[in-house]
């Protein structure tokens, strides 16, 4: 099953799902209640900020993309893969990724961890989300994962890139039959559509954390040319001889920057459907028989200009800053130690952890009969470490770090 300190993560497409429905009765009180869930959603962690406020922008992206109608897209489809695309993300956000990967394939600077048995296996969230939903969770005895179609699960395997450094991850245990991984994206545009709300969110949200966080002034990217053709095409006013935008303005910047990137996304989506299906109408009737264009897209410069915003911004002044920097170093002590403690002490798992381990053994789990020496050689295990580590939150790993490394009367 998928691991009960996971709810989070679920629970927030849950809500969601209910606010689609909500959309076709009341859209205003939608817009308005999605405003105030994300601005009152914030933690102290800058990664939660990067990852759980971004859901809500997923799915807020999604919406208005469907309300546009574009091509008669397949809501329920969207819905489904939007709700599946990030179950693998690892506590953290992407140095929880890293951190995971990195122990997986050797790459790890610490002593214990990097003389782990060598493994052919790696780790990306995206992968994860399919090994999530095709293996650790289960509905039926008589067989592994929930029984989505291939759809949705091509949708989410292909939300983001599926190579590394130009290398694909190894993930040898997921079932990969008709997904045609030589197709960098999705062959429908139902999960086209879900990856480029992928973008948007990170293009507009990750810059609004980074001014709420107050590690990059406003000030610094007011004169970017995208921030400054969305202030005047939206005619968005600043206070007298104020250079600072209020919270009130920087948030309707941010909207309106999430509406421009919609509206340039459904025209230039239309016209490159109408293009396609010109010379090429799938049917889907075969693997080969499928959508193998990238339709759903943003125009080539409105693309290029949100690229610059992001390097300029994120990767330039967020991503190297201290705080990220302070964040990112203690959340991989964290994982890193984590994973230690669980190989070093297999009992210290849980009983659903390790009776899903023998059970791909075929056999009994009894917790007296471990062997740890058998456990710690094992490539299922490490596996299966690495799962129960990927499906925690941030406060989840934070406190099972304490729980197994500090006494109970100092946490």
């Amino acid at each position: 099953m998928i691991q009960r300190f996971s709810i989070k993560k679920i629970g927030k497409y849950t809500v969601l799902l209910f606010i689609v429905f909500l959309f076709y009765l009341f859209p205003d009180k939608v817009n308005y209640d999605l405003d105030k869930e994300v601005s009152k959603d914030i933690s102290i962690n800058y990664h939660d900020i990067f990852l759980i406020d971004k859901n809500n922008y997923i799915a807020k992206t999604n919406i208005q993309v469907r309300s546009l109608r574009a091509d008669s897209l397949i809501d329920e489809l969207i819905e489904a893969i939007a709700l599946g695309h990030d179950l693998g993300h690892t506590p953290f956000g992407h140095i929880g990724e890293r951190t995971l990967n990195d122990i997986l394939s050797g790459n790890t600077n610490d002593t214990y961890l990097k003389n782990l048995p060598k493994t052919p296996l790696g780790f990306k969230h995206n992968f994860q989300s399919l090994r999530m939903v095709d293996e650790l969770e289960t509905r039926c005895p008589y067989y592994k994962g929930i029984n989505l179609t291939l759809a949705v699960r091509e949708g989410m395997l292909k939300h983001t890139k599926l190579k590394r450094n130009d290398i694909f991850v190894p993930y040898p245990e997921n079932d990969y039959l008709h997904m045609n991984l030589d197709l960098p994206f999705s062959f429908t545009y139902e999960g086209q559509v879900v990856a480029i709300a992928d973008e948007i969110a990170q293009a507009t949200h990750d810059l609004e954390d980074a001014v709420r966080s107050k590690i990059v002034s406003f000030d610094e990217i007011r004169e970017n040319s995208l921030i400054q053709e969305i202030i005047n095409k939206k005619n968005i006013s600043f206070q007298k001889n104020s250079l600072s935008p209020s919270y009130e303005v920087r948030t309707l910047i941010i909207k309106n920057m999430v509406g421009f990137f919609i509206e340039n996304v459904c025209v230039t989506s239309q016209d490159n459907i109408t293009k396609y299906n010109n010379k090429y109408h799938p049917t889907y009737s075969s693997q080969d028989d499928c959508i193998k264009e990238k339709c759903i897209s943003l125009s080539n410069d409105i693309e290029q200009a949100r690229e610059k915003l992001y390097k300029e911004v994120i990767e330039k002044n967020v991503l190297s800053s201290e705080e990220i920097s302070i964040s990112d170093s203690k959340s991989e002590y964290i994982i890193s130690h984590l994973f230690k403690a669980y190989h070093a002490h297999p009992k210290q798992l849980p009983d659903y952890v390790l009776k899903r381990y023998y059970d791909q053994k075929g056999r009994e789990f009894v917790r007296t009969n471990i062997n740890d020496d058998e456990l710690k050689n094992d490539l299922i295990f490490i596996r299966a470490i690495c799962d129960h580590i990927a499906g925690m939150t941030d406060q989840f790993a934070a406190r099972e770090y304490n729980r197994l490394y500090l006494p109970e009367y100092i946490w």
